[in-house]
């Protein structure tokens, strides 16, 4: 548990974030981890028991309850890190396979699309000379190239922002291992000298 020293300076530390700072920017950077299910507790089935099954791995048969409970963490960790690798590879994929990562966007606001919606219909219908222009993607990018590597890491490129984002949990994940690694090396070390201590002469 941490100490209330440790709970001062990691307080200390967010305050100097460089995180967003607007509401608009909080709001949005809340859904980054809704946004591929990656906070979500995954109670499916079927994963539950690929983390049974490699947890009864990495305990062997006999550990303790704690020992158990150690290796189901460093098993979820585990499975989590493989997924955000499958994840990486899969966005990678999309860019290369469609060229882009997100829906084209046309426009900043929606005041913008209602304005510009708005002076269509004047136009349809004869109130307005002009036709108004027709919008460009503002996010858009350089088309890809089409031979190898230069597809390959122009897709990199362009789902980069999105990597960096899963490098966090990524972290996250990293962290859970090891503090779940180093309590099952603790237990067995001292479970090896208990074993040592009771076969000493008495």
């Amino acid at each position: 548990m941490a100490s209330k020293k440790q709970i001062e300076a990691n307080r200390a530390n967010a305050r100097h974030s460089r995180g967003p700072r607007s509401a608009h920017g909080k709001r949005r950077a809340s859904q980054n981890a809704l946004r591929y299910g990656l906070t979500i507790p995954n109670t499916n089935p079927a994963y539950l028991k690929r983390v049974e099954k490699l947890a009864q791995r990495i305990a062997k048969v006999g550990a303790s309850p704690h020992d158990l409970e150690s290796a189901r963490t460093l098993a979820r960790a585990e499975l989590d890190i493989s997924s955000i690798a499958r994840l990486k590879v899969a966005l990678i994929d999309r860019v290369k396979a469609t060229g882009r990562l997100l829906p084209p966007k046309f426009f900043r606001s929606m005041m913008e699309d209602v304005k510009w919606t708005q002076q269509m219909y004047l136009w349809s219908i004869g109130s307005r000379r002009t036709r108004p222009r027709d919008p460009v993607d503002i996010n858009a990018l350089p088309p890809l190239p089409v031979e190898e590597p230069g597809r390959s890491a122009e897709a990199c490129r362009h789902v980069l922002p999105e990597l960096l984002r899963l490098m966090r949990f990524e972290n996250r994940a990293s962290s859970r291992r090891g503090r779940a690694v180093r309590e099952l090396i603790k237990a067995k070390t001292k479970s090896r000298d208990n074993q040592l201590t009771s076969k000493l002469p008495r």
